[in-house]
């Protein structure tokens, strides 16, 4: 009796601990699933992708992985390869995580949406406690499933079952630290952006004949306060935009401070807009010592600017017809390109004694 409960004990043990961790995977996807937007943004702290499009994807992806994973942990199918996918997963969101808690600033880890936030630390800690609990959810004896002639084990064969275990875990670990370096390299392709994007000098592209600035929209202030683009009418105009997320547009604001504090006494319009309102704007400007006024777009976009990529930039003439327009990172301080800029503004109006 007491030998029949010994050798039960390790079986309900593993399975426990496999439930558990299914219904973690489980509940981590339906609640990154209920508030999609916000973890689509928390993906981009981990600056594998940028564009939204490709944010989604991989946001949906990640979902699905888990629902899958936890579903296919919870029935005991296929456990072995489960927990080792387990494994890899594990290793390889803590890796990320602890990138972009060095370098993203990321504040929230994401892997409970945000209905439970959890710091990279607290994220970093469950993981590694997840990965120490691996190995007794595994099935040493026993059959974790009815259905599973496969996990039948006789203790003639658990020592070759053990090695295999041992030569899957080092299996896993080689190939997570394959993943990891592709994604370092991936990275390294990341900060070479950086460097690029800030020692580019392009001349931005002569646009269409005939573009006309719309002036009927609003962009409001960092403040919500909505401003009229029409206020600008009359002078030249330099309207760029940017996202907080994206790295080269990050690379490129230095030089759009400077390009900034070049004209800021001549009578031309500059207007930088944030195409995502995100809680690292405050953060990367700050960063960047960026002085410059950034707006969001109001309740109306115009046409000219519906699908407009980042970063880019955009010159009007005084008349508000389109000059140049910039669909790449650039280097704004390039000295020909102030000089040229300077040379549109129109005379200031002396005041009268």
């Amino acid at each position: 009796m007491s030998t029949n409960a010994a050798e039960t004990r390790p079986g309900v043990f593993s399975v426990t601990i496999r439930i558990v961790l299914g219904l973690l995977f489980v509940a981590s996807a339906v609640l990154k699933g209920l508030d999609f937007s916000a973890f689509a943004e928390q993906v981009s702290y981990y600056g594998i992708v940028q564009e939204d499009m490709h944010l989604q994807v991989v946001a949906a992806a990640t979902i699905a992985v888990e629902i899958l994973l936890g579903g296919a942990l919870l029935i005991g199918w296929h456990t072995r390869f489960m927990l080792a996918v387990s494994a890899v997963i594990l290793v390889a969101f803590t890796g990320l995580i602890v990138y972009a808690w060095a370098f993203n600033d990321l504040k929230e880890c994401g892997c409970f949406g945000s209905f439970l936030a959890m710091t990279p630390a607290m994220s970093v800690g469950k993981n590694v406690v997840l990965l120490l609990l691996l190995p007794f959810a595994w099935p040493w004896t026993g059959s974790t499933t009815a259905a599973s002639p496969m996990y039948q084990l006789s203790p003639a064969t658990q020592p070759s079952r053990m090695k295999g275990f041992a030569a899957g875990c080092v299996l896993g670990v080689l190939l997570t630290l394959a993943l990891e370096v592709a994604a370092f390299l991936g990275y390294g392709a990341f900060f070479h952006d950086r460097i690029i994007a800030s020692l580019e000098k392009k001349i931005m592209t002569p646009s269409p004949p005939g573009t006309p600035m719309p002036w009927d929209w609003q962009v409001r202030d960092q403040a919500g306060k909505p401003v009229d683009i029409a206020s600008f009418q009359g002078k030249p105009l330099f309207v760029t935009f940017f996202s907080p997320t994206c790295p080269k547009c990050e690379a490129q604001l230095p030089s759009l401070e400077r390009f900034y504090a070049a004209i800021a006494g001549d009578n031309i319009g500059f207007v930088a807009i944030a195409t995502r309102e995100s809680e690292r704007l405050e953060t990367v400007l700050k960063r960047q010592g960026c002085t410059f006024p950034v707006y969001t777009f109001g309740e109306k976009k115009p046409a000219l600017f519906e699908n407009v990529q980042v970063p880019s930039g955009f010159l009007f003439s005084k008349d508000g017809s389109l000059l140049y327009e910039q669909f790449e990172s650039a280097r704004w301080d390039d000295p020909a390109f102030v000089a040229f800029v300077k040379g549109l503004a129109p005379p200031q109006t002396q005041a009268q004694p």
